[in-house]
């Protein structure tokens, strides 16, 4: 039997080129930007688009879902699924009086409004829609006339204000205000979800690389 032995040349990162230097950190840093998409994204966007829900929208807002694609590629972006009933809309947006809120939360005319994906390919500040439930049609304005200071102009206009205010056929040219702050809110945690994984680690990747031993071009030694 034969045996026979290898020596290498071991190096500490501190010890290794500049150059080498380098291209270790950039490998621990692709590293440590992989492993932060795989385990930690989702939570910090999720906790993001709960505070820019809050920000946009009041506390009362509740959220439903993230969607979120930070590839750079086309349909790339994000966008929040979440309620909010007709109440916090309208002291946020004052869309109706106090009187005709007060009609159409007695009646139970309008309750929740639910903003949702509506798009199986692309996560986006566009790519929602809005649907809820009203039963607008269930009085005339006979049935109301006595117990609530309206018009009857003004009675048979409410369900098509809120139409025109939750309309999402036009995004891009919409005069509605809440169609506005949901892109808005939208864009605003795409640019947050590009800022965390586009952070450079450069600091944490050093660190990282001054636990191993290396070889001169820069190969982890095992």
């Amino acid at each position: 039997m034969e045996k026979i032995t290898k020596e290498y040349k071991v190096y500490n990162f501190d010890e290794l080129k500049e150059d080498v230097k380098e291209k270790v950190i950039e490998r621990f840093q692709k590293d440590n930007c992989e492993d932060y998409c795989e385990y930690y994204l989702e939570d910090d966007m999720n906790d993001k688009a709960e505070e820019l829900l809050e920000k946009y929208f009041g506390k009362d807002a509740k959220i439903k879902d993230v969607y979120y694609d930070l590839s750079y590629c086309q349909g790339s972006g994000s966008m929040i699924a979440f309620s909010i009933n007709i109440l916090d809309l309208n002291k946020k947006y004052k869309l109706f009086t106090d009187e005709e809120i007060r009609l159409i939360t007695d009646k139970s005319l309008c309750n929740e409004i639910s903003v949702y994906h509506n798009d199986n390919f692309y996560y986006h500040e566009y790519t929602f829609s809005i649907e809820y439930d009203d039963d607008f049609g269930c009085y005339d304005y006979e049935d109301i006339k006595d117990e609530y200071n309206i018009t009857e102009k003004d009675f048979y206009q409410l369900e098509d204000r809120l139409i025109d205010f939750l309309d999402t056929y036009n995004k891009h040219n919409t005069e509605s205000q809440f169609i506005k702050d949901i892109i808005s809110m939208n864009k605003e945690l795409t640019k947050k979800g590009y800022e965390m994984i586009d952070y450079d680690f450069k600091e944490e990747s050093k660190e990282s690389a001054r636990n191993y031993k290396y070889l001169e071009d820069g190969t982890i030694f095992e």
